[in-house]
């Protein structure tokens, strides 16, 4: 957000959104306590306006790396390519859309291989947590698990479809963060920047420009908070539908294949979110929340029936490690101290 630009964003008093203001301002005093005095900043919104804000010894205005919260936006640019048929379905294969995905990998394998190959990858494997341990090649003769490039070979894959499709707009097809500007910030006046970064040793000999290049973007924690608020009203923003609602509804649930693929207790992985439909996530928290969560402690945290947002950029909860899912029941259990004390300041 600029300084000196006229901000989207209207404040309310807590008790005019619903709040008690003592039992928030302890919210408040749990996160000052918490964080053992490292940086913070919190943005809580319902109904579209600003509740309170928390700022300690980080600018307001910086914009900061959001990590994996960059997956839930290349969910939302699939839903959107799907919905406007450039992509036809999210089970179909990769390497129909990006050819150089099967070209550059599959050259000289024998006919049988003990793997799944990259002609059999689709993009609901790219988006869905499921399959992360998924081995795919990336030359010849190397393999790597998909979650080591996934999100870049899907942006790679979007990219390349507007590029050859969108003729009319052949600038905008430039690269992910180019189409996710055209598709989703300017429409919500979403102001980011982007950078893309290698994941590779330099000295590698696997084809960057297909399966490396990830990008990230950095916003503000205002920022942050319209995406949390296009994806509470299901994609739509101010009557304008962004991405498709049954989209963001699927993408935010637990899918029926966590059932066969996982035990109970680990369904808590969305499309490109983490789900609390399941009621596993948090527990004490509404089946209908869901969050986008990143790296250095960036969080979305949505709740439609409450229509509540709530960002953290960073926040004091403890750090998803590893995808070992006993950490993740830690981290999620010390997010949702702090989420529950503000769902409970709800005056009921």
């Amino acid at each position: 957000m600029s300084k000196n630009k006229k901000s989207f964003w209207t404040t309310k008093n807590p008790e005019c959104l619903g709040f008690n203001r003592s039992k928030l301002l302890k919210a408040g005093t749990f996160i000052a306590d918490k964080s053992a005095g490292n940086p913070y900043r919190i943005t809580i919104v319902r109904q579209g306006k600003i509740v309170v804000e928390w700022y300690y010894r980080i600018d307001a205005y910086k914009n900061l790396n959001q990590g994996s919260i960059t997956e839930s936006i290349l969910c939302s640019l699939l839903g959107i390519t799907i919905s406007e048929k450039i992509i036809r379905s999210i089970n179909d294969k990769v390497g129909d859309y990006y050819p150089e995905f099967v070209q550059n990998s599959n050259v000289g394998l024998p006919q049988k291989h003990p793997y799944l190959p990259n002609t059999s990858i689709t993009f609901h494997h790219l988006i869905s947590g499921l399959y992360k341990d998924t081995p795919i090649f990336v030359t010849p003769k190397q393999q790597l698990p998909l979650k080591r490039c996934r999100m870049n070979i899907l942006s790679h894959a979007i990219a390349a479809n507007y590029n050859l499709y969108k003729t009319e707009h052949p600038d905008k097809g430039a690269g992910i963060g180019a189409l996710a500007k055209w598709k989703i910030m300017n429409p919500i006046g979403l102001e980011a920047t982007w950078k893309y970064k290698s994941i590779f040793d330099p000295s590698t000999t696997i084809n960057e420009a297909i399966f490396g290049h990830k990008i990230f973007f950095y916003m503000n924690s205002r920022n942050m908070a319209k995406l949390g608020l296009l994806w509470l009203n299901y994609g739509n923003w101010q009557g304008r539908q962004i991405i498709p609602t049954e989209w963001i509804k699927n993408a935010t649930s637990v899918p029926k294949k966590a059932f066969k693929e996982e035990s109970p207790e680990q369904h808590k992985l969305g499309l490109g979110f983490w789900s609390n439909s399941k009621g596993k996530m948090w527990p004490n928290l509404p089946s209908d929340s869901f969050a986008s969560i990143g790296n250095n402690k960036q969080h979305i945290w949505v709740c439609p029936s409450l229509d509540l947002v709530v960002v953290q950029s960073p926040g004091v909860y403890d750090e998803f490690v590893n995808t070992n899912y006993s950490v993740a029941n830690f981290c999620a259990a010390t997010q949702e101290d702090f989420l529950c004390q503000i769902v409970d300041s709800l005056q009921q």
